[in-house]
């Protein structure tokens, strides 16, 4: 199995630099997604040594929203993508639900919805990527309730540039 390059944006960010901005693009990403409030950056570097920027804003405490952006070599395929997102997912704790594939729209996008428990309360988990001609927007959405109105606005900002 080739060596899958996933990074989940989970984490606390050590070094946040604050924007101004609500949107999110850098500069060689072709995707372009809209938060509801203000986000931090953070750069980070996979495995492999590939440097990405990735975007963080939290809103009332209950809800995480992430967004990174990759160059994309499409090193690997849609599902072995899928396999290897639905693997890291299990492997970090979360309880998978679904993992779907869509070919149909502008861009193919693969979705995985899961839950996760932590401090006695269980949070709502969707991680969606959305594939270019050239990059790759990772989308993270960590929520108390199941589709929130800012959870959902954000995912349905995402366009291409």
């Amino acid at each position: 199995m080739k060596l899958i390059k996933i990074v989940i944006v989970f984490v606390c960010f050590n070094t946040p630099n604050a924007t101004a901005e609500t949107l999110f693009s850098p500069a060689y990403c072709e995707f372009i997604v809209e938060f509801p409030s203000d986000y931090y950056t953070q750069t980070n570097k996979s495995a492999g040594g590939n440097t990405t920027t990735a975007a963080r804003a939290s809103i009332n405490g209950t809800l995480s929203l992430a967004a990174e952006c990759w160059e994309d070599s499409r090193s690997i395929t849609l599902d072995e993508f899928s396999e290897g997102l639905q693997s890291l997912a299990n492997d970090r704790g979360f309880s998978v639900s679904t993992v779907s594939i869509n070919k149909n729209g502008t861009v193919p996008v693969i979705t995985l919805t899961a839950t996760a428990k932590s401090q006695g309360k269980i949070f709502h988990v969707k991680m969606i990527s959305y594939f270019g001609s050239f990059s790759r927007m990772d989308l993270f959405i960590v929520d108390i309730e199941m589709a929130g109105k800012f959870a959902l606005k954000f995912r349905n900002s995402v366009r291409i540039k």
